[in-house]
């Protein structure tokens, strides 16, 4: 790849320069590190109450039947299936609770990624796997590489890179999914198939789930009577998730995009009966509390910068005229 295109690439993720002095950026930086510690806080209270949530529930998860153990929790075929899962939530609870308590001991952080995550293996061991846990898999995993010392400046550096690390990895999540449905819209087109571009699609799509899982939703008779209003609903899911990297890399619309993906999960269960609670609740988290965004939202200049609709809101001569005077 050629220096040009690594800058094309680079000039398309960049957000605009927002500091003239360093004094500006190691002042907003005090103030975002300490915006990500209250939110790290906030992610393990929330995870205790996941945990707590599944205790009485241990005992129906040690009677569901043999479970096909994947391989993280291989181990619990070595004991009582019971003894293990209660073993699985105690380590899970115990270490989310340390991990509000002293978020900065990474003994502790260790111990909560690995009790949510052989909770999370077990619990995909009978037969079908959900994806509903699997952002907060990522997230606890990478939390583990904070610093256990922040109180020097490359110690702040480094919790807010640990942080954009996280927000990208959900953004590549959303992106990979948009790719997906991309991928499926070339190959239906190259089998000569309904593809999600043709107008009826999304009254096709929600049609088949409907009687496939044989359940009625709230909104789905709506979207199969009105196939060209839903339709465009289906092209706007498609253009949020596969720009979700590009909306990440905008502070300025984090929480418009977060609130836009958890009104997606939100409709695709009126819809579809398909939900992902814990998904809305890591974007509200990590993207609607975003330390990074500045107060209010400046639609005129967000819509202008568009991923691959910039051109469409472009501004007149008259308008980037009066923007360079002000300027």
């Amino acid at each position: 790849m050629s220096s040009q295109q690594l800058k094309l690439i680079r000039r398309f993720f960049s957000a605009p320069h927002q500091f003239k002095s360093a004094v500006g950026l190691f002042a907003r930086q005090r103030g975002e590190f300490a915006h990500i510690q209250v939110l790290i806080r906030a992610f393990y209270a929330v995870m205790v109450m996941f945990a707590s949530f599944q205790l009485p529930e241990w005992e129906s998860y040690s009677g569901r039947g043999k479970a096909d153990l994947l391989w993280p929790v291989a181990w619990i075929s070595q004991m009582n299936q019971r003894e293990g899962v209660l073993l699985v939530l105690c380590l899970w609870l115990s270490g989310v609770m340390m991990a509000v308590i002293f978020p900065q001991n990474r003994g502790a952080r260790i111990a909560a990624f690995l009790g949510f995550f052989f909770f999370a293996a077990f619990n995909n061991s009978f037969g079908k796997i959900g994806h509903s846990l699997h952002h907060w898999v990522l997230v606890s995993f990478l939390l583990i590489f904070l610093p256990t010392d922040t109180s020097g400046r490359l110690g702040r550096q480094r919790t807010i890179q640990i942080f954009v690390l996280i927000q990208l990895l959900i953004g590549l999540t959303y992106t990979m999914a948009g790719i997906g449905k991309l991928g499926g819209i070339v190959l239906h087109l190259w089998n000569g198939e309904m593809s999600a571009l043709h107008p009826q699609a999304m009254a096709y799509i929600v049609a088949e789930r409907l009687l496939q899982t044989n359940t009625q939703s709230l909104f789905g008779p709506w979207f199969v009577a009105h196939p060209y209003p839903s339709w465009l609903f289906l092209l706007g899911a498609v253009y949020l998730q596969f720009a979700s990297l590009w909306f990440v890399a905008r502070p300025e619309w984090h929480r418009a995009w977060a609130i836009g993906v958890a009104l997606f999960h939100i409709f695709s269960y009126f819809t579809f009966t398909i939900i992902f609670p814990q998904s809305v609740l890591v974007l509200l988290l990590f993207f609607g509390a975003t330390p990074f965004a500045a107060e209010g939202f400046k639609v005129k200049e967000m819509i202008r910068q568009l991923p691959f609709l910039s051109k469409i809101f472009k501004p007149k001569s008259s308008d980037l005229s009066k923007e360079c005077k002000n300027a």
